[in-house]
């Protein structure tokens, strides 16, 4: 047991020699200063007209509205030195503090003048700490912390909910961001200026404890959209520290349409603007192409040329007759098309709704698509259903509901009042009298007549419900009838079968074969 016993304690103290306790002196070091926040103030609109005031809370919610794009902010030197600087000063203002501290419960100790075990303790404990504390006062002198170089971008949490703090007076500014925990402040003033609107802005930040960005703009109210757009961009490039990338776009057919991030920047060609960097999204359309979406990532002075070649979509055409023979006007959508015999074109496999109307007031109308050339449409006009008696029937049935709301409550209220002058009648016992038999008699009666009125009114809304339902299935039948009246028809070709519209037109298609 002993020999077990001296091997056991022989294998604790080699492995406590082996593998040492103690804290890796490879600390890491948590990097500082992570967030940037701006803190936009109420704007100064006293230039203003009173009626105009309202823009300057305009300007300031679309300009919070374009600072949510912005993600991170790019600290240059001199300002990365001055958080720097601050950041070391704080750390060593903290561990100096410390130490005076520590120092001062010494001295209390020396001062009470004891020689007792318990205080030799506890001032030899303190002096132990003064000299850690005197070991990382020294190790912060020597290593220099980290501040983050790219901050998150951020708000104030009163602007993000469209509050906006006063402007301060000059030279309490500083004050103001300490108490929005701000790093910056967005100081404007909105006026007149023959005619047109004037936005002057000043950005003041905490690290140059000055204004360090000014702007103006000026532009018509109608303009106001696109001003902001721009006039935000070129702010937030100026915040955010980065050179701006660039970008312009160029499509074919010469009228496509171009928007980016959801802006029109012209057509068949767009100047060159310019973007904060980061993903852009690029759509041109144009009328019977298709429409092409492309995400672009623009990197920090990045120009990008980006150009667009649309496809078109195959163009069919369609003839459309009466299978009566008798002209009629033919509409396709609600524009007017021309006469019938025509040949319309349209889109392939795009959905398309012709009617026609002859001059006896027949109409019909049908919505098909087109899938091969020289198709066929053959329309049978119809007298329509007659115009106002469903109308008429959904206003009788709107105002019995009206009434039924207005008697019913007043019913139910009045036979409430009669069972009260009722139920006071049977108790008075020796105290009726006649004025109050007449007045229970009265409410009796009324509650009775409202009762009968009420249940009237309550016919009256089945009848006209039923009527309103009947007359709307009545027309939504004689359309349906209508609508099915359409036969299309499409050349067969190596063989293959007409084409059936059933489902697609939501109604019955007729095949015919070829003549």
């Amino acid at each position: 047991m002993r020999t077990s016993f001296a091997v056991f304690l022989f294998f604790i103290f080699s492995t406590g020699i082996m593998f040492p306790l103690g804290k890796s002196e490879n600390k890491k070091q948590d990097i500082l200063n992570t967030k940037w926040a701006l803190c936009i103030t109420q704007f100064d609109v006293s230039g203003l007209p009173p009626a105009q005031a309202a823009i300057g809370n305009v300007v300031m919610r679309k300009l919070v509205k374009h600072f949510a794009s912005l993600e991170f902010k790019l600290r240059k030197t001199a300002e990365y030195d001055y958080y720097w600087k601050a950041a070391w000063l704080r750390s060593q203002s903290e561990m100096a503090k410390k130490i005076v501290d520590k120092q001062a419960q010494r001295d209390h100790l020396l001062y009470q003048n004891a020689l007792n075990w318990n205080t030799k303790r506890k001032r030899n404990k303190i002096d132990k700490e003064i000299k850690e504390l005197r070991a990382v006062f020294e190790e912060t002198e020597i290593h220099s912390p980290s501040i983050w170089e790219k901050p998150v971008f951020s708000v104030a949490d009163d602007n993000l909910m469209n509050n906006f703090p006063a402007a301060p007076a000059a030279g309490g500014e500083y004050y103001l961001c300490s108490d929005k925990k701000a790093d910056g402040l967005l100081l404007g003033r909105v006026s007149i200026y023959h005619e047109r609107i004037l936005v002057e802005l000043r950005l003041w930040t905490v690290w140059t404890r000055s204004v360090s960005y000014k702007d103006k703009i000026l532009f018509s109210i109608e303009d106001i959209d696109l001003a902001l757009d721009e006039f935000s961009a070129e702010l937030i490039n100026s915040i955010s520290g980065m050179i701006p990338a660039s970008i312009a776009v160029s499509a074919k057919p010469e009228n496509a349409v171009i928007i980016i991030d959801d802006y029109h920047a012209g057509r068949g060609k767009s100047e060159v603007m310019e973007r904060t960097p980061g993903p852009v999204e690029v759509t041109v359309y144009a009328e019977n192409y298709v429409t092409s979406t492309e995400e672009i990532n623009l990197t920090e002075g990045e120009y990008v040329e980006a150009e667009f070649d649309l496809k078109p979509i195959p163009v069919e055409t369609v003839i459309v007759e009466t299978t009566s023979g008798e002209t009629a006007n033919v509409y396709s959508g609600s524009l007017f098309a021309g006469v019938t015999p025509i040949t319309l074109s349209g889109p392939l496999n795009k959905y398309k709704q012709i009617s026609v109307e002859t001059g006896a007031g027949k109409t019909a109308q049908s919505l098909f698509k087109i899938e091969t050339q020289d198709s066929t449409l053959k329309l049978n006009p119809v007298i329509p259903p007659e115009i106002g008696r469903t109308e008429k029937a959904r206003k009788g049935f709107y105002g019995a509901l009206g009434r039924l709301w207005l008697i019913g409550p007043l019913a139910f209220l009045t036979a409430g009042i009669s069972n009260s002058y009722t139920f006071s009648y049977n108790l008075a016992q020796s105290n009726r009298t006649p004025d109050k038999l007449n007045a229970q008699r009265m409410w009796f009666y009324t509650a009775g007549g409202l009762g009968v009125l009420t249940g009237i009114v309550v016919v009256e809304f089945f009848v006209r419900l039923g009527i309103y339902l009947y007359q709307g299935s009545k027309e939504s039948a004689l359309f349906r009838q209508n609508q099915n009246n359409a036969i299309f028809k499409q050349p067969e070709n190596d063989g293959t079968e007409p084409f059936d519209m059933s489902e697609e037109a939501g109604g019955r298609i007729n095949e015919l074969d070829n003549e």
